[in-house]
């Protein structure tokens, strides 16, 4: 069969009756190729080596450098969109979207902001539960660096306007970190650190107090973006537990978690808050 009579490069068919078509063309170690970025071409087939282009080729975000990630940057009235995998920028050519040096300029144009989504949501239900914080493989990491502890705006937005539409509202923050959140108006706040495959049945457990698994964290969770104090203000503590010291928040007073040999917290802090969900 010519290269031109294969099913998969006829455009009068069905995008899936094309993809399945080239699928059974292909051996296993050249399907193990395509999902990836700089994917080899199949001579056979007629299929050429493309590098750059941008395709949704996995069921979620994973990998050292996340590939599903971006960045928008102002420029020319417009925004760039830049790949923080390989630091370059989307564009459109002919038929494929991939990253080059030089990128698209775009423009956003908003279909519907989350927070009107979410007031529309949290009017009509009985109890609402807004689930924010940061994704483990991405914004979780120990390579971002943080420049506050405040949450995202974007999530700040989110959660107020729900408690707006509704006074029943819980805030349930999944983190690697604490986040600084002004939750005097909050009815209930859960602190959960990234679990495994069975963090959401826990979770669950623990809002319909199926089971009230509590206690004491042994950290300070800010409540307001000015508590933390700068870089200076932390420093090892001798006689911390561990031999060697411990990285905390040094300010001299009793210590918010009796039994504990970490240096006293400031009082803003939320020190050992109830409850939390955790395994």
């Amino acid at each position: 069969m010519a290269e031109d009579q294969y099913p998969f490069r006829d455009p009068r068919l069905p995008v899936g009756t094309r993809i399945e078509d080239l699928l059974a063309r292909l051996t296993p170690d050249e399907r193990i190729a395509m999902p990836y970025q700089f994917a080899p071409g199949v001579e056979r087939l007629g299929v050429g080596a493309f590098r750059g282009a941008v395709r949704a080729g996995a069921d979620q975000s994973g990998g050292w450098a996340v590939q599903e990630t971006f960045t928008l940057e102002e420029h020319s009235g417009g925004h760039l969109l830049k790949h923080i995998g390989t630091g370059r920028y989307v564009s459109v050519a002919a038929d494929v979207v991939k990253v080059a040096d030089e990128g698209e300029v775009f423009r956003i144009e908003v279909a519907e902001r989350g927070q009107d989504a979410v007031t529309r949501a949290a009017a009509a239900a009985d109890v609402v539960i807004v689930v924010a914080g940061n994704d483990p493989r991405i914004n979780g990491r120990e390579t971002e660096d943080r420049t506050t502890p405040a949450l995202p705006p974007h999530q700040d937005r989110l959660w107020r306007a729900a408690l707006a539409a509704n006074p029943r509202t819980a805030l349930v923050l999944v983190s690697a970190y604490p986040y600084a959140v002004d939750d005097t108006e909050l009815p209930a706040v859960v602190w959960t650190a990234h679990g495994g495959q069975s963090a959401g049945s826990a979770l669950a457990r623990v809002l319909r107090h199926v089971r009230a698994d509590g206690g004491r964290v042994q950290r300070g969770h800010p409540a307001h973006d000015r508590d933390p104090g700068g870089v200076g203000a932390h420093r090892a503590a001798p006689g911390a537990g561990t031999g060697s010291g411990a990285d905390v928040l040094w300010r001299p007073g009793p210590s918010a978690c009796p039994g504990t040999a970490v240096a006293a917290p400031p009082k803003n802090l939320r020190h050992g808050r109830q409850p939390f969900a955790g395994r």
